[in-house]
């Protein structure tokens, strides 16, 4: 996944068409006949025809620009790093469903050793949310140390390959759909659609699934210039469901 952001970064970074700014933070959103504008806190203005709204857990914070917000939930996920001890570790991207058993709900993920990340360990981390909130902290602050030794438990019992010590873990926030009746339970995980009442702005939410950044990039592209799309985006189509009026105002 680094190495593809890297690519990216390197794509737009290149391109005479792309303009890259950072710690802006937008404190107004002006969508009208002539197109958007977008105010930043530094002095900027951005004028253009169209606008793709791609801000991860921090969405409902632009989106309140505009006087909507998502029905989504911000969920702490953590992971670590195990040293490999046997070449048997070389393993692909997998995933692990058990049953859940006491406070351990039994859903682990893992990625393989990757030369150009952190040689001579593996990733593994838990597929279910440490914290479930409203609204995403400013930063996830330091991993559930309870949940980074469940990870290590897991990995002591299914993969004799790894050293059960966990290194560097770290959590990070991801916005996600979760079921009424039970927030640390997704309803559904991804949004590529128009902002209702706001042809010019399309919102792109996706939980994790930024891994297929570039296909989503070519959907939010589609939409955006021609309010369609010939990918089969059914079950991440909106509907009003998911929407809410609030007050225009700034971020939280």
């Amino acid at each position: 996944m680094k190495a593809t952001l890297r690519a990216l970064h390197r794509s737009a970074r290149d391109s005479p068409h792309v303009e890259l700014r950072q710690g802006e933070r937008v404190t107004a959103i002006r969508a009208g006949a002539d197109g958007v504008r977008v105010e930043t806190d530094a002095g900027t203005t951005v004028h253009a025809a169209k606008l793709v709204i791609a801000a991860g857990p921090e969405t409902n914070s632009v989106l309140r620009l505009l006087g909507l917000e998502l029905d989504t939930r911000t969920w702490t996920m953590v992971s670590a790093y195990f040293r490999t001890t046997s070449p048997a570790a070389d393993l692909p991207t997998w995933i692990d469903f058990q049953a859940s058993t006491g406070t351990d709900p039994g859903l682990y993920y893992g990625f393989p050793e990757l030369s150009w990340e952190r040689p001579g360990f593996a990733r593994v981390g838990a597929n279910y949310p440490s914290a479930v909130r409203r609204e995403p902290d400013d930063r996830p602050g330091p991993p559930d140390q309870g949940v980074v030794a469940l990870i290590g438990d897991w990995v002591r019992g299914h993969m004799p390959w790894l050293d059960p010590t966990p290194v560097d873990a770290s959590a990070c926030v991801c916005s996600l759909f979760t079921r009424p009746d039970a927030p640390g339970l997704l309803a559904r995980e991804t949004l590529v659609d128009l902002v209702p009442g706001h042809p010019d702005v399309v919102v792109c939410v996706t939980g994790w699934v930024f891994k297929i950044a570039p296909l989503l990039g070519a959907i939010c592209v589609d939409l955006a210039l021609e309010g369609r799309t010939g990918h089969d985006v059914t079950t991440a189509a909106s509907s009003p469901d998911l929407w809410r009026p609030t007050a225009v105002g700034s971020w939280r």
